[in-house]
């Protein structure tokens, strides 16, 4: 298998994010009239040592301080997946038809080496108009650094499902996209359990009026391909929060993101990749970031700033690729502390900072067959003491390491 195809399994298969660009090539095809149907997918097992915290089945930096016991082996299969497409040719262009499930649902414990199947995407293409649910269009690939773990890189853009009506027009896209509640389910967020009712707004009702606008342009120049996308969304909450004390509950306020991303071969095997993410309640669009899109304090929504990126370099070594990378994401959430009046005691609950390294190395003996090895360190900053208004005290030991051995056959 080539260093392109070894990538994409990398990108794709491997850390779940683009099955329909791991698996075509090797897809099994049949013709039914003038409609070609592909099954594609690929089984996936996962040997993890945790050498610190209990991680689970992927890395949550939540999760890091909350165990205090170490070395923690497991195997899973939960991320193998199957899909299929099917092309129709039409005087307007093909009619694309894609659907794919993998076994990643429920054990939200993380107990099981499976799971529960699970639909991603279920989504129809044609004439530039795609309807359904796939990969939100504040995304990109293009800056995604290779990872073995499910999780992939922290601050990306996107790299949620989204239910979502697109159209295409050569490398731009634009879509209206599901909303998202106003404070993110994104893994129960700790800073919503730190805050309580008060920060989750379940007593003040999530109002969604309108669908979030999401856009991005892919192009290349130069032999650097590079990728730009803009989101914007209204964060609404209802009437009917007397749990929490308001007289005058309803409220509104804009939520935006933007990222930037660019990868590049600068010599013959050696590739790097970058990406910025941020916005002002961007929430669930900047990719496992420490904290939602916005929280409501009684009276009025307050937005949460974020920002967060990945760089990587990966270099063709034998007959694979090995892949170092860094990932960053970071929530402005002071005003949170402060405003929901957390205790020192709480503040455990909400880590701000994520941080991320991987050295991986992925390697193909034949076709459709790629095995890997990864060494992934990662960190969570939590403030430890907040007064007068301020941080004066971080974590400086929050951190763990986790060891994966992969192995994949594709179809």
């Amino acid at each position: 298998m080539t260093s392109k195809n070894i990538r994409a399994i990398a990108i794709g298969s491997v850390s779940g994010l683009a099955l329909g660009v791991a698996a075509t090539a090797s897809a099994v095809e049949w013709e039914v009239g003038n409609t070609t149907i592909s099954f594609e997918g690929y089984a996936k097992l996962d040997l993890i040592y945790d050498m610190d915290d209990r991680l689970g089945r992927f890395t949550f930096h939540d999760q890091i301080g909350a165990d205090s016991s170490d070395g923690h082996f497991r195997m899973q299969t939960g991320q193998s997946r199957f899909g299929v497409r099917t092309v129709t040719p039409t005087a307007r262009g093909d009619l694309v038809l894609f659907t794919n499930y993998d076994f990643f649902a429920g054990d939200p414990g993380g107990s099981e080496s499976g799971g529960r199947l699970r639909m991603r995407e279920f989504y129809g293409h044609w004439n530039g108009i795609t309807a359904g649910r796939t990969w939100t269009t504040f995304n990109t690939f293009v800056g995604t650094p290779p990872t073995l773990d499910f999780t992939n890189a922290v601050g990306q853009a996107g790299l949620d499902l989204q239910t979502q009506l697109r159209y295409t027009v050569g490398g731009f896209s634009i879509a209206l996209e599901a909303p998202d509640d106003l404070v993110s389910s994104l893994n129960s967020s700790a800073i919503a359990r730190a805050g309580g009712l008060k920060s989750s707004t379940f007593g003040a009702s999530n109002q969604s009026r309108y669908p979030d606008l999401t856009a991005n342009y892919h192009g290349s120049i130069n032999g650097i391909d590079y990728a730009v996308g803009a989101m914007a969304r209204q964060l609404r909450v209802g009437r009917g929060a007397e749990e929490v004390g308001a007289s005058e509950s309803s409220d509104t306020e804009a939520g935006w993101g933007l990222f930037a991303a660019a990868a590049t071969d600068i010599r013959p095997g050696t590739r790097i990749r970058g990406i910025v993410t941020g916005g002002d309640g961007i929430g669930n669009y900047l990719y496992f970031q420490p904290a939602p899109a916005a929280y409501f304090d009684g009276d009025s929504i307050e937005t949460i700033e974020a920002i967060g990126g990945s760089v990587s370099i990966s270099q063709t070594i034998g007959p694979g690729e090995a892949t170092l990378a860094y990932a960053y994401a970071y929530a402005d959430t002071e005003d949170f502390y402060r405003d929901m009046e957390i205790s020192n005691d709480d503040l455990f609950l909400a880590g701000n900072r994520f941080q991320s390294v991987y050295l991986n190395y992925l390697w193909s003996p034949i076709d459709r067959v790629t095995y890997g090895i990864e060494i992934g360190w990662h960190r969570v900053d939590r403030p430890r003491k907040f007064e007068n208004g301020e941080i004066s005290e971080r974590s400086s030991d929050d951190d763990a390491v986790r060891i994966m051995t992969s192995l994949v056959y594709d179809f």
